[in-house]
């Protein structure tokens, strides 16, 4: 219903009274007002939601750029639903777990490493859909989380 009233907004009133004057006011569905409803209605239910947006699952790190450099395919992140994941490095096969959440596209990571260390890092979710994902590092100074880092992440 809400995609209906934006989509009506969107619409001149001219066209919906045309529409509307086509089909009621003559008593007579011509095939061209036929079309043309049935082509708003199509509008309206062919567009996606931000909400159908989900972060759970397992996710490709497809690029990782940081001060030191370009990493392609470093790991896999997986987001769980209970607000825990995990990630695997490739080179090595290590397994990091942690907790996350999500608020207002940013995300928090509080990550025990799998050598006993435990950091939180927050990114910035610049770009998403239900594919992709591009990630940019929060810089936290008290944390001593000062360096630079993007990932570009695809849906496995």
């Amino acid at each position: 219903m809400i995609y209906l009233q934006f989509v009506l907004a969107l619409v001149p009133q001219k066209i919906i009274i045309g529409l509307i004057s086509v089909g009621v006011m003559k008593k007579n569905f011509t095939i061209k007002g036929l079309a043309l409803l049935f082509l708003l209605f199509g509008l309206v239910l062919s567009c996606s939601k931000d909400d159908d947006f989900s972060i759970l699952g397992t996710w490709n790190i497809d690029k990782l750029v940081h001060d030191e450099g370009v990493e392609s395919n470093p790991g896999i992140i997986t987001f769980f639903r209970n607000g825990e994941g995990h990630t695997i490095e490739e080179d090595t096969g290590n397994v990091n777990l942690f907790n996350w959440s999500l608020d207002n596209d940013i995300i928090t990571l509080v990550i025990s490493y799998y050598d006993g260390e435990t950091r939180q890092e927050k990114y910035k979710i610049m770009e998403k859909s239900q594919n992709r994902m591009i990630w940019e590092f929060i810089k936290d100074e008290e944390n001593e989380n000062t360096g630079s880092a993007i990932l570009y992440l695809s849906r496995l």
